[in-house]
């Protein structure tokens, strides 16, 4: 199996389905989940989904590369599904944000296509949350207001299930006081005072 272009756009940032992702789902058949994952460029994303998610050697998956240049263009796709208890899950690698080769605009439409195709998304991060891992983020609380807004209009919810990765996180979690800090209490004083916290269900 292989990876393959999902949405691509050209010089003039017209986006498109490419036929070889057009015809991949199109074969499915039953229900899928589609796990996304997205975050800033060259903090690697692709090596996540190779290693972790889909297990897989080296020199397999999704296009991996040592240079400052972003590798994944677009939105791609892992040709082979993921059967997890009953469930066949299709797994959707999104280019970084933040690249010298894109603007915000192009950063945003991404993102967003990425968060409305997806059942899981990860937003992958290096190191421990601060200022600048708040502001990337503020891309997604401004996506998902208009998520919920639009969904809450017709009567559903489209949001995903939401997972924040910290990478080469080496810092011990405890309070001030010494006392031990859960991932989750970490997650919610990063968040005290900011109301990105409220675009989250």
């Amino acid at each position: 199996m292989t990876a393959i272009p999902f949405i691509v756009y050209d010089d003039d940032q017209q986006y498109r389905v490419d036929p070889r992702g057009s015809a991949f789902f199109a074969n499915l058949q039953g229900p899928i989940g589609i796990i996304a994952i997205a975050g800033r460029y060259r903090t690697g994303k692709s090596t996540l989904l190779n290693q972790i998610l889909l297990n897989l050697p080296a020199g397999r998956g999704f296009g991996i590369g040592a240079s400052v240049n972003a590798c994944t263009k677009g939105i791609w796709v892992y040709t082979d599904l993921i059967d997890y208890e009953g469930h066949r899950i299709v797994v959707m690698d999104t280019e970084g944000l933040g690249s010298l080769e894109a603007d915000a605009t192009h950063d945003c439409r991404i993102f967003a296509l990425s968060l409305l195709l997806s059942s899981f998304f990860v937003y992958n991060s290096v190191g421990g949350i601060d200022e600048s891992a708040i502001q990337t983020l503020s891309l997604v609380s401004n996506v998902s207001r208009q998520i919920h807004r639009r969904s809450e209009e017709e009567g559903g919810t489209l949001f995903p299930v939401f997972c924040w990765v910290l990478r080469d996180f080496t810092l011990r979690l405890e309070t001030r006081a010494g006392a031990s800090l859960s991932p989750n209490q970490y997650l919610e004083d990063a968040l005290i005072g900011n109301d990105i916290r409220d675009c989250f269900p």
